[in-house]
């Protein structure tokens, strides 16, 4: 048996407000993985196919958004998964969540995600193939906690209102013992708000990622059809066409790619068996594949052969039916005259043959009517002789009868003599054999009546032994069971020892993680700190030759100037230059 389904799924359009949070983020994540199989059942699986099959074609550019639904969810370091690991920690915040991811993918070969320069603490870029999305972190966690108290809704009478607000872990851990103890999921976070470590349930984005891997599962198990709405105008009104904003929506969802591979491709694929059987009607003397292509005389760019398909354009196809259809009317023609003769030639024989079976008919009817009317005769005489013969048999019958009834009179009185006497007789001997039973009977009573009293002594001895040996069990199973209780409460003991042994393990190793982290982050902070103080005295440095150099230049050009005046100056240049150069020394000393 085979299920069969039969579904509709909605996947138009980005959300893109002027304040984008997680609503919009999960939905233009779904809308990314939907595009991406669109990418690959429409061009990497026929590009893949001409490859397999050695067929030339021009190969078209297409943008693939793989690393753009990596950024999203691949583990681990996804922003989704960096969402749930810091939902994990009791002292995550919006702000710790911003600078992780920041840290992480704001890198310089970051093509798909961008650190904006504006606003960085609580917003972040993605490029989408639709366009770039600023999103702002902003309840992020709250939302991704999903801390909706929805105790009253399982209560509902309504079994589908309980199926909505029932945890997927509750299915898991009915299929457990009930005295096994569930482990917290890492993709799962605490609901309460006192950040304290307890029973967690599942997170809002691991359970969106959970249903979609499904759908593109589902998807991927199914035969799709797409059916592309492109919306004409914003303004919803009938006879306008915005050409910029429908050629917009053909260029985010692949429509004018798909064109040109369809375009400069090969629509028509028939595997060799099914292609030579159905045109192989053309040319009838043709042994096998490339001789009947050879006889059909088509261009090489319109049709190609591969290893296992024949590859031809939707034009080559249409006349190859064409020329088939044709032939096929030959011979359609040339069968029904066949068979119209055939018909009519059948059609003329039964008609003589008629004449025979009528000739027939008429002959058995008549010997029908001949055998009726001797067969009335024969019954006639035969009831006759018998009506005759019968009335001498019950006369003859009748004599008998009066003889046969003066007999039995006569046996009949000689046969309740004999019974009379044997009934004496019997009665007789009855009366000696129950006066022997009476007898017997009663030595058989006391015989019975003594075995009874032996059988209930030895039945009492049985009962004290078994009562005696019932005592000696029960005290042996309460001593085991004893035993067995020990046994489980050390167990137990030894269990509650080895728990808190591990709980102790993991917040220690969790206190180092986020040591760890806290030291990274530190060292990056002074390394950046470092890099900006050496930057800032290198521009000092060279700001300070630049000021000697022009002051050097100045220099010489007095120089040159004193040379060329007379000495009279000399006194008051001399004076100037020395005031100049103890200015300098007490710039270079500052």
């Amino acid at each position: 048996y085979q299920r069969r389904v039969r579904g509709v799924l909605d996947i138009f359009g980005f959300e893109c407000f002027e304040v984008n949070r997680f609503e919009q983020f999960c939905i233009n994540y779904a809308n990314e993985k939907l595009h991406q199989h669109f990418i690959k059942l429409m061009f990497k699986l026929e590009q893949v196919e001409y490859l397999n099959e050695n067929i030339n074609v021009e190969f078209i550019e297409f943008k693939d958004n793989q690393p753009c639904v990596e950024l999203i969810d691949k583990k681990p370091f996804g922003i989704l998964h960096l969402l749930d690991e810091e939902c994990i920690f009791p002292k995550g915040t919006d702000g710790s969540f911003i600078d992780k991811i920041h840290s992480t993918h704001a890198t310089a070969s970051a093509v798909y995600y961008e650190k904006p320069k504006k606003d960085w603490r609580t917003n972040f870029v993605i490029k989408h193939y639709a366009g770039d999305i600023i999103y702002v972190v902003t309840g992020f966690l709250d939302k991704n906690k999903d801390a909706f108290q929805d105790s009253g809704m399982k209560m509902s009478s309504d079994p589908f209102i309980v199926n909505l607000f029932t945890s997927p872990d509750s299915d898991q851990s009915a299929l457990q013992d009930q005295g096994k103890k569930r482990l917290p999921r890492t993709s799962s976070v605490n609901a309460s708000k006192s950040g304290k470590s307890g029973k967690v349930g599942p997170t809002v984005s691991g359970q969106f990622m959970g249903q979609l891997n499904n759908l593109m599962t589902t998807l991927d198990n199914t035969s799709i059809q797409y059916i592309r709405c492109v919306k004409p105008n914003n303004q919803k009104m009938p006879g306008v066409i915005e050409a910029n904003y429908v050629l917009a929506q053909l260029r985010y969802s692949g429509m004018l790619e798909c064109v040109k591979i369809r375009l400069m491709g090969y629509s028509v694929r028939r595997p060799f068996v099914d292609f030579f059987q159905r045109f192989r009607i053309l040319s009838p003397s043709a042994k096998d594949l490339k001789s009947l292509v050879k006889a059909i005389n088509i261009p090489l760019s319109d049709l190609q052969i591969g290893k296992t398909k024949v590859f031809c354009r939707d034009k080559i196809l249409q006349q190859l039916e064409e020329k088939r259809t044709i032939i096929l009317q030959k011979y359609v023609i040339k069968i029904q005259s066949r068979w119209r003769a055939f018909y009519a030639r059948k059609k003329f024989k039964s008609m003589m043959a008629a004449l025979t079976i009528i000739r027939l008919w008429k002959g058995y009817k008549a010997r029908k009517q001949y055998l009726a009317r001797m067969n009335a005769i024969h019954k006639f005489q035969a009831w006759y002789r018998q009506l005759r013969e019968r009335r001498a048999f019950l006369k003859q019958v009748k004599d008998k009868r009066e003889r046969e009834k003066e007999q039995r009179e006569r046996e009949r009185v000689e046969r309740e003599k004999r019974e009379k006497e044997e009934r004496e007789r019997k009665e007789k001997q009855e009366k000696e054999e129950r006066e022997r039973r009476e007898r017997e009977e009663r030595e058989e009573r006391e015989r019975r009546l003594k075995e009874d009293r032996e059988r209930f002594l030895r039945e009492e001895k049985e009962r004290e032994e078994r009562e005696r040996r019932e005592k000696a069990e029960r005290e042996e199973r309460e001593r085991l069971e004893r035993e067995r209780r020990e046994r489980e409460e050390q167990e137990r003991r030894e269990r509650e020892e080895r728990e808190r042994r591990e709980r102790e393990e993991r917040e220690r190793r969790e206190r180092e993680d986020r040591e760890r982290r806290e030291r990274e982050e530190r060292e990056a902070r002074e390394r950046r700190e470092r890099e900006e103080r050496e930057e800032r005295e290198r521009k000092e440095r060279e700001e300070k030759e630049r000021r000697e150099k022009k002051e050097q230049e100045e220099r010489e050009k007095k120089e040159a100037q004193e040379k060329s005046c007379c000495s009279r100056e000399k006194s008051n240049l001399l004076s100037r230059s020395t005031q100049s150069s103890s200015s300098r020394n007490r710039e270079r000393n500052r």
